[in-house]
């Protein structure tokens, strides 16, 4: 069994479906909280290191030696914190924390970290906005993290341009909330997908999902889309994919309110 379907192996091990009598420990989210921990602090060492080694670094073959270490790095610290975080979504101890932000700021940042991942395979990444308040209250790290998926997701197919495209429409509030509330549409997706015309946007089954990637025989290794799942479900929100493991990217649809003052 290779290294991958070991670590895999273990994970699923400690995922239990069973929940702990009252007074007593769930072992099993203990031991995956200190597995992500143990690995996670070490891991960002190495990844602190290679970025250190290769400022100082001038040699071409050295360098893109030095890039792949860093994303095979990165891929591993971001597995790590998926698997932890889904964990603390399903235990509940992971809370969203409202506060007032700018959504235009948000995904130019985005868009400006997603361009320089397209860059390494020479794809373009565009933002398109439309109607976006400069204020609205929520979750702003939470709702990056799923957008932040869906562009992954469509940088994995795309050969030319991944298009980031945000959209914010009025809701009427019914009964006497004062309150404005903005109808939110985050579309990132594979451009080709979207001049082909998506045929139909998919549901994403996290349960289907979990199931395969908790089977030792299956090449599937992304919790990140579960993820997204489940913190879109917490916003209320919808989440849609062009495929049914997210390959292409996918739409975010969630309500949020102008802050009060």
């Amino acid at each position: 069994m290779s290294g991958d379907q070991e670590m895999v192996k273990t994970i699923g091990n400690f995922w239990e479906k069973t929940e702990p009598d009252e007074g007593q420990t769930n072992y099993s989210s203990v031991l995956l909280k200190r597995f992500c921990h143990d690995v996670r602090s070490p891991l960002c060492g190495v990844i602190n290191m290679l970025e250190l080694i290769k400022m100082n670094t001038q040699d071409k073959d050295r360098l893109h030696w030095l890039s792949l270490a860093l994303r095979s790095s990165k891929e591993i610290l971001t597995l790590v914190n998926d698997v932890g975080d889904v964990e603390n979504l399903r235990q509940g101890r992971l809370q969203l924390r409202p506060q007032p932000f700018a959504p235009q700021e948000m995904v130019g940042e985005l868009v400006r970290d997603a361009t320089l991942k397209g860059a390494e395979k020479g794809v373009e990444v565009r933002l398109e906005s439309k109607g976006l308040p400069p204020l609205v209250e929520g979750d702003r790290r939470r709702l990056a993290d799923i957008l932040e998926v869906l562009l992954d997701k469509a940088l994995l197919t795309a050969e030319e341009r991944v298009l980031l495209r945000v959209e914010a429409k009025p809701v009427k509030q019914n009964g006497k909330k004062r309150t404005r509330t903005y109808g939110f549409r985050f579309e990132a997706v594979d451009r080709r997908l979207l001049d082909e015309g998506v045929e139909e946007w998919l549901h994403f089954d996290p349960y289907t999902h979990m199931a395969e990637i908790m089977n030792p025989m299956s090449p599937k290794r992304d919790f990140s889309m579960v993820k997204a799942c489940m913190l879109a479900r917490m916003h209320e929100g919808e989440l849609l994919v062009a495929s049914p493991d997210g390959r292409g990217g996918g739409l975010l649809e969630v309500d949020l309110s102008a802050p009060r003052h």
